[in-house]
């Protein structure tokens, strides 16, 4: 373009000096054609009156110097129509060009934050897992589901749509055919998962929350017992249950308050699984003696309450046992699967560094 514009700028000059020598040229042609001439042939002296001789030789060459500058000035017309038609293919590229970087940029920041949101994904299974893990083990424990902030699938989200729709057509097209299929399943994706976890954590926490609540009568419960066990052995209430019954008391009073005072001592939640099993031996122990006896009504208000706390402590160990199969049913969906959000957000994260990685390359072909 340079090297045209340079052209046509020496044309024109060599133009517009030609109108104007033929502009001068007109002024001076009466008296150099009217003058007298040592050839007769090149002699105008007689070609009429001054005035027609004078317009007759003049208009000639300012008509042409005319065309000459009219030429020029549509020249250059159309030339200012080039200059400004390519200026606007320059900016249209330029724009085309930002748009393309823009997209390759937002593609980018997608592909990082897909790997954080794999990364968490991960996570928090992995931390459901333990849950899951740690409630089989012991179904009566108090066990913490931890979570992990889920703020990135809200970022994903203020990625400009649009562009990331653009980058999907520009650069992961021409390696995965079925490019708009996955585009609309990262945003499923990205709209699910935060949802099928908040899920788990808030049925985790309303199980909790109802098993405090159950082990807090427990609590108090275990409380009475213990005082109406001490109550029974002391000498002056022995009578108020069967002396044989007394060293099966005295054996579970005394696990009892031990581990009681070591949880306290450990700042940690009481062992209701342990607590469960000597109140079954107590149970089992009174069952095994009372077969030749008469049961008093202290016996049996006093045998009764254990029971209901056994019966409570089983409560807790059924819900709980419950409640497993549907978190598990959540990481099943979450990543356990092959058709998992794990696996197929991993699948598009990978299209997308290979497609990132493609155009790497292609630009540097270019460059060299």
């Amino acid at each position: 373009m340079m090297k045209n514009s340079k052209s046509l700028f020496k044309a024109s000059t060599i133009l517009i000096w030609l109108s104007f020598a033929f502009i001068a040229f007109s002024f001076i042609a009466p008296y150099i054609f009217t003058a007298s001439s040592c050839c007769n042939r090149l002699n105008f002296t007689g070609t009429g009156t001054i005035g027609d001789t004078i317009g007759g030789i003049m208009n000639p060459f300012i008509a042409i110097a005319g065309v000459i500058t009219t030429f020029l000035a549509f020249r250059m017309q159309v030339e200012a129509n080039n200059i400004q038609k390519l200026q606007f293919l320059q900016s249209l590229q330029k724009e085309k060009n930002k748009e393309k970087l823009d997209s390759l940029n937002n593609l980018q920041i997608l592909e990082l934050d897909l790997k954080n949101t794999i990364k968490n994904i991960d996570e928090n299974v992995g931390n459901i897992r333990e849950f899951i893990n740690a409630s089989e083990e012991n179904p009566f424990k108090t066990n913490i589901l931890f979570r992990t902030s889920l703020k990135q699938y809200e970022r994903i989200k203020q990625i400009p749509r649009q562009m990331v729709f653009r980058g999907f057509d520009l650069y992961v097209s021409p390696i995965e055919p079925e490019w708009t299929i996955k585009f609309n399943d990262l945003y499923n994706i990205i709209d699910y998962t935060p949802e099928a976890l908040n899920n788990i954590y808030t049925i985790v926490q309303r199980h909790n929350s109802e098993i405090f609540t159950i082990k807090s009568r427990v609590r108090e419960d275990l409380i009475k017992i213990e005082k109406r066990c001490i109550k029974i052995l002391d000498i002056k209430n022995r009578k108020e249950i069967h002396t044989y019954f007394h060293s099966s008391i005295e054996e579970y009073l005394t696990k009892y308050q031990k581990e009681r005072d070591n949880s306290i001592q450990k700042y940690q939640e009481s062992d209701f699984k342990y607590i469960k099993q000597i109140l079954e031996k107590l149970i089992y122990d009174y069952n095994l003696e009372i077969e030749d006896f008469l049961i008093s009504e202290t016996e049996d208000s006093f045998i009764s309450s254990i029971k209901n706390i056994i019966k409570q402590l089983n409560d807790i160990e059924q819900k709980t046992l419950l409640l497993l199969p549907e978190v598990k049913k959540g990481i099943l969906d979450l990543k356990d699967k092959e058709n998992s959000v794990y696996n197929r957000i991993s699948k598009i994260k990978n299209i997308i560094s290979q497609a990132i990685e493609q155009q790497k390359t292609n630009q540097e072909k270019k460059e060299k």
